[in-house]
């Protein structure tokens, strides 16, 4: 068994949006990534893949309507980011998610199974969206 670290990294993603309710004032998406796995995507860089696990409407109450119909909207794909350092990112980034398995692949459906019943707090979207709170 080998062990694998993962993290959830948030990017805000507010000006990909359109039609938002009034009171949204920021969107976040997060997504899971394997911390030191580099993919090489025709280029000499690294590149770091994330998966996606939901978006984060700050302003919005969790109950909301809009909120739970775009939960899980926007980049169903994974996608590739730049090389991701933690220590550089810090507040965008969840603690690290400890996952043993035997392979790769068995890692990351462990690691996104846990993400989605264990939502990884983010320090940068947590902030953001206590300052946006609904009353």
């Amino acid at each position: 068994m080998k062990t694998y670290l993962f993290r959830a990294v948030a990017f805000d993603e507010t000006r990909y949006w359109n039609g938002l309710p009034p009171a949204c004032t920021r969107v976040f998406g997060t997504y899971l990534f394997c911390e030191g796995e580099a993919t090489h995507c025709c280029e000499l860089m690294p590149s770091s893949r994330c998966e996606p696990l939901n978006n984060v409407f700050c302003g919005l109450r969790t109950d909301d309507a809009f909120v739970e119909e775009h939960l899980f909207d926007g980049n169903e794909d994974c996608i590739y980011v730049r090389m991701l350092d933690p220590a550089k990112r810090r507040d965008w980034v969840s603690e690290p998610i400890e996952i043993e398995a035997e392979s790769r692949d068995e890692a990351w459906e462990a690691a996104t199974e846990y993400a989605h019943g264990n939502e990884p707090q983010i320090p940068a979207v947590s902030t953001a969206w206590l300052s946006a709170a609904p009353n």
